[in-house]
């Protein structure tokens, strides 16, 4: 029986010596040597955004100046009855009536190549709040429409009020 552990003794501890030897020869050559092909790396992550440029505030699709310009100005419903007003820094302001309902931030990504004819609206709050801080809706959707004839096109914004009232608006820049 004795006979029997002694080549066991011996390759258990080799064998644990050869795989630890393995792992760090992947590691060395492997994991920590694979090379930044493209732009792979995250820069957030890792902290490196200095000099970076910068695509849609989180390094995927392309920049946003291609839209950010049609985007940023006064947009109006054709009653005349909403107004809504988007900056180049990102900032909304959407008026009913002249009374201040929503003042926040926005963010989109713009996708390309091809042509895009819908593009959603990210706000970072949905509620529509009178001056007393009366919550009197939700906004559901925003979203920027183009057509082949408008080179503007308009927004269109969907928001419920109450618990089963919904209502869009289409506005047009000005």
């Amino acid at each position: 029986m004795k006979k029997g552990w002694m080549p066991a003794l011996i390759l258990i501890p080799a064998f644990l010596v050869v795989l630890v030897g393995a792992f760090f020869l992947l590691r060395h050559f492997v994991i920590k040597n694979v090379p930044d092909i493209g732009g792979g790396k995250n820069p957030d992550a890792i902290g490196e955004t200095d000099g970076l440029e910068m695509w849609d505030g989180d390094f995927t699709y392309v920049d946003n100046e291609v839209l950010l310009p049609v985007l940023a100005g006064t947009w109006e419903s054709a009653d005349g009855q909403y107004e809504m007003s988007l900056s180049e820094d990102y900032r909304i302001q959407l008026r009913k009536n002249g009374e201040t309902l929503l003042d926040g931030e926005y963010d989109f990504v713009y996708l390309q190549p091809g042509k895009v004819f819908s593009t959603d609206l990210r706000l970072n709050t949905t509620e529509l709040t009178r001056l007393n801080g009366t919550v009197i809706g939700e906004i559901c959707d925003l979203r920027h429409e183009v057509s082949d004839d408008d080179e503007n096109g308009r927004i269109v914004l969907m928001f419920a009020e109450g618990s089963l009232d919904t209502g869009t608006v289409e506005f047009k820049k000005q």
